[in-house]
């Protein structure tokens, strides 16, 4: 008989309600207590102990099938939002225990009046704790209305009665709609993760469907190749695993503190804390301190890395007694965990970045397998594991993804391949082995566009662009895996394991004693930012280009160098391979360029210059709201010079006082910090809080030919700040000197000065004072330089020489106000600075300067009186169609062309082009040799119209959404006339070459921002 009851319990809160609009967040059961209408057919409820999951209590509901259960209040629910700032999808979420798994549903309604607006249904085939986080206009069936007045549970119709235990139920709160995940209880939602960036911590389902769909089986007749293969990776990833733990002296008391920490009971009544994730904030993002809610249970990374560490001590005894004590706290930990939802099959409604806090469970449950078969866990275990680690994309189909996210790389492969080695069976093993080795195969390769990781200049790609943070958190995580799997049946083939060298020696080039330079620290601008030894090390183990060596030579070299600077015990490892002959290597000297980074590093002695820009396709600055927001101009050609200065790295660098405006080599407008700070928005639903803005100017590219090399951009800052900024701007370096030229500068900004700034450098660094025309800058302000040419020796031994700007000059030596780029709290320092005031609303204002490097005052003045008669460069143009330069010493050539439409020739050997261009010629005896490239990536043709208003000025776009973003580079044919009558000599890529009218045409394929190099000789008549 069904009949209805009405109960207004006295529910007892696990917070006190939030007012967001309409919404109440959450209905608890502890604590404070308020008043709340439930409404049941064929049912009964009552706060119990029995089953809790923050606290102590929960909401029990015995059922009848087919009963409901029904909480009468405002639901709360609001429409997507559609402004700017705010991406959210209104959501619900709740916690329901299952005391017996069933393969029906729970259906979820919510009601206006009494008629239902929006349901979903909760498949039950789980026990213990789940939940989900379901979004109303995405996610659920039906229209939802703002007027919703009750929320229904409706207990499945074939099962005949049971129990579920409800808690946290929030019946509407605003969340990122890229966070909610698909899982066994919920598949439909968040449908579109297959095809999101953050696909590899949101689609588990989909993943998982394959290895359902499609069971990886045993391999018949495993080899015994196979097998030592096998053994050979267990023992390597148990080495490793291993590596650094120490014994704890008393086992007895150290278990006695982890059962009190973690409230572990006897295995017939396991009742642990609750084990919570690091992103369950996200629910309460309208509250204003939505941290406090993981004051309850226990952190999830702090789970794992005591099950890591339990799992070491297991190993490290002999002792039988304190094996069994530890194996059995070890399980125990297991099963709660499990409990509270952290097994196959469970999205915990979120698991976004969950990599960074689970990448310690996979080495655990590796090390303890045995004694999970003992348990009677190990079958469990090992779908948890391949769950969480997506396992299933080893067998996904190829024409469904390219290449392999970072994350994956840094926080899961490690997992993978553990996981492929948790079975019994030795066939099943090789299967997902092989199946792994594939997919390494087609992922570890040069990717199109924007995808990441890997580029064919050995950039690494992460959110859109080369990012070496994460490349080296993505390559310490990864190469221990091509080690383990090294030299056996399931190894990586030399071609991927060459990408991935490649990819590790332009790391080792673009930084300096391992820190990298702020333009490459993506939205961390703090100077301290570095790489790691540990990929060097196990690559150069991986690989071997004498197969009588065990190590790469290259690669080994450069770890013994860099290992021996990073401060951190490495001496085991050092001795192994320095008593295999290698040696430190010194430091590299030349300059190269990385076109999928819009970068060049220049290298002499000890030194690094490097210097970066942006353009259409690669955002210049990383902005979140609190980080980097002072960072816009950080690609505005920034350059940076690091070297090492009594032992210790030395850039000029220092966040506190730092004018954010006086990046060293940017033009910019030096505004305000509260006006340079970014506006960071939510721009779609692909994107996240952040500011990524592009540019429309192609040309933002560099070229190397031996010891010397070119960056140049045509800066255009975007319409969402000063779209009327505009420069052209370029750099030669020449050995020692660099030299700096700009032009057209213009933009229509009045009310600030627009400024290129030469330096900016701490008082902390190098020497005490800094010299200008010979005179010690000793009084504090700001002083105007009223010189036509002035030397200016810097408190870092760099010299700089201003032939035209003199009157424009400025140099400051003062204590600047800063503020912190993460917190925006107010800092200051001292500083010495020198900029070129370009003045308010410049016109066609321009600069040239040249830096020498760890120079003197003497050698300053004598490269000052050898320029006045132009003996050591030339400047033949500079405009905004080309900057041309020559250096006399090595008589090379050096153009930048940005416009080739043109009537008249270029000055110099090099006469025309048909595209724009970055060329160096060195002009020998009967010869030439020529370097080339196309400074444009050509991943689209022409304008992205969709960036564009009806009036032409452009609109924050994400990088995300851009077709073109995943685009192959094409290749284009350039052509270049050269003065005189020339044959080339051998490069496959030449597709012509020509006599017209007594000049040399020359026809050459380029593609991906590469160089070619051509040895023009010349032809005797």
């Amino acid at each position: 008989m069904d009949f209805k009851r009405i109960i207004t319990l006295l529910v007892f809160l696990t917070s006190s309600i939030t007012l967001v609009g309409q919404k109440m967040i959450p209905i608890g059961f502890e604590n404070n207590r308020s008043k709340i209408q439930m409404e049941t057919t064929n049912s009964s409820t009552r706060i119990t102990k029995s089953e809790s999951l923050r606290g102590d209590k929960s909401l029990e509901w015995r059922w009848k099938g087919g009963a409901t259960l029904s909480f009468h209040q405002p639901i709360g629910y609001a429409p997507k939002g559609q402004d700017a700032t705010n991406k959210h999808l209104d959501t619900f979420s709740f916690w329901i225990f299952n005391e017996k798994a069933n393969k029906d549903s729970l259906k979820v309604s919510f009601l206006d009046n009494g008629v239902e607006k929006s349901y979903f249904y909760y498949h039950l085939n789980f026990t213990g704790w789940r939940t989900a986080w379901v979004s109303f206009d995405r996610d659920m069936n039906g229209t939802p209305s703002t007027k919703m007045d009750e929320l229904q549970f409706v207990a499945p119709k074939s099962v005949q009665n049971g129990t579920f235990y409800l808690d946290e139920i929030i019946t509407a709160t605003p969340i990122d709609p890229r966070h909610h995940i698909a899982d066994h209880q919920v598949p439909f939602v968040n449908s579109n993760a297959v095809l999101s960036a953050n696909k590899h911590w949101i689609a588990l389902e989909y993943f998982s469907s394959f290895i359902t769909k499609n069971p990886i089986t045993a391999t018949d007749n495993v080899t015994e190749t196979q097998k030592e293969g096998i053994h050979t990776i267990e023992q390597r990833l148990q080495s490793m695993f291993m590596e650094g733990a120490d014994k704890t002296k008393n086992i007895d008391k150290w278990i006695t503190k982890i059962r009190d920490k973690y409230e572990i009971y006897s295995s017939s009544n396991i009742k642990g804390q609750f084990v919570y994730f690091a992103s369950y904030p996200a629910l309460y993002s309208s509250e204003k301190k939505p941290t406090k809610h993981l004051s309850y249970g226990i952190d999830l990374k702090t789970y794992t890395i005591s099950l890591y560490k339990i799992a070491q001590q297991y190993h490290l005894t002999n002792n039988r007694v304190e094996k069994k004590h530890l194996a059995k706290l070890f399980t125990e930990m297991v099963k709660n965990m499990r409990k509270y939802g952290w097994a196959a099959g469970s999205g915990q409604g979120t698991l976004h970045h969950l990599g960074y806090s689970f990448r310690d469970y996979y080495p655990a449950m590796f090390l303890m397998r045995e004694s999970l078969e003992v348990e009677g866990l190990l079958d469990s275990v090992c779908k948890d594991m391949a769950w969480f680690s997506g396992l299933g994309k080893i067998i996904e189909p190829k024409d469904r993804y390219v290449g392999i996210n970072v994350d994956m790389l840094n926080t899961t492969l490690m997992g993978n391949l553990s996981t492929c080695l948790m079975s019994k069976q030795d066939g099943v093993k090789v299967s997902y082995l092989n199946a792994l080795q594939d997919w390494l195969i087609y992922g570890v390769d040069y990717v199109p566009g924007l995808l990441a990781p890997f580029k064919p200049d050995g950039s690494f790609f992460h959110h859109y662009n080369h990012y070496p943070l994460y490349a080296k958190d993505a390559l310490d995580g990864s190469t221990p895996v091509f080690f383990a799997i090294s030299k056996t049946p399931f190894a990586l083939p030399e071609y991927n394991a060459e990408i991935v060298k490649q990819a590790l020696l332009k790391m080792h080039l673009y930084s300096h004693n391992l820190v990298l330079p702020i333009s490459m620290s993506g939205r961390h601008p703090y100077g301290d930012r570095t790489i790691s030894s540990i990929p060097f090390y196990y690559m150069a183990k991986t690989i071997s280009s004498n197969p009588n060596k065990d190590i790469d030579p290259e690669l080994g070299s450069i770890y013994v160098a860099l290992a021996e600077k990073e401060g951190k015990n490495r001496s085991e490892q050092i001795k192994e391979f320095t008593d295999k002959g290698v040696v430190a290597e010194t430091n590299p000297q030349g300059n190269w360029s990385m076109n999928y980074a819009s970068l060049n590093m220049h290298r002499k002695a000890d030194w690094l210059f490097s210097v970066k820009g942006f353009n259409a396709y690669l955002w210049g600055s990383e902005i979140y709201a609190k980080a980097n927001a002072y960072g816009r101009y950080v690609s505005y050609g920034h350059y940076q010079l690091q070297r090492e200065i009594d032992g210790k790295e030395k850039t000029g660098f220092q966040m506190e006082g730092y004018d954010w405006n006086r990046y060293p080599g940017t033009t910019a407008i030096h505004l305000p910090l509260d006006k340079l700070a970014g506006n960071v928005i939510q721009v779609d639903h692909l994107s996240g809080y952040e500011e990524l803005l592009i540019s429309d100017e192609k040309f933002g590219a560099s070229i190397s030919m031996g010891s010397q090399g070119i960056y140049a951009m045509k800066l255009h800052e975007h319409d969402k700040y000063h779209g009327s900024h505009r420069a052209t701007k370029s750099y030669f370096m020449f050995d020692d000197y660099v030299l700096m030229l700009g032009s057209d500068i213009e933009n229509n900004v009045k009310g600030y000065n627009t400024e290129t700034t030469l330096f900016q450098n701490s008082t902390a660094s190098g020497k005490t004072t800094v010299k200008v025309n010979n005179q010690d800058v000793v009084k504090k302000g700001t002083v105007q330089v009223k010189k036509d040419e002035t030397l200016i020796l810097d408190n870092m031994s760099s010299g700089w020489y201003v032939p035209h700007d003199g009157n424009k000059l400025m140099v400051k030596y003062n204590k600047q106000d800063s503020k912190d780029p993460r917190s925006k709290d107010p800092n200051h320092g001292t500083f010495y600075s020198a900029w070129i005031n370009h003045g308010v609303a410049p016109k066609n204002e321009s600069y040239e300067y040249a830096l020498l490097i760890n120079t003197t005052e003497k050698e300053l003045e004598q490269f000052a009186k050898q320029q006045k008669g132009q003996k050591n460069y030339y400047v033949a143009q500079k405009d905004r169609n080309a900057h041309i330069v020559k250096d006399q010493h090595s008589n090379t050539w050096g153009y930048a062309i940005f416009n080739n439409r043109l009537n008249k020739n270029f000055e110099g050997p090099l006469q025309h082009t048909n595209i724009p261009t970055l060329a160096m010629v060195k002009e020998g005896e009967n010869m030439m040799e020529v370097e080339v490239c196309n400074p444009d990536l050509n991943l689209y043709q022409g304008k992205d119209f969709d960036q564009y208003n009806e009036d032409g000025t452009r609109h924050e776009v994400s990088i995300y959404s851009r077709l073109w973003s995943k685009s192959v580079s094409l290749p284009v044919h350039m052509t270049l006339s050269f003065k005189g009558t020339f044959h080339v000599d051998g490069n496959d890529q030449v597709v012509t070459q020509l006599i017209v009218n007594g000049n040399t045409e020359v026809t050459v394929k380029l593609q991906h921002g590469l160089s070619q190099h051509l040895k023009l000789v010349k032809i005797q008549q």
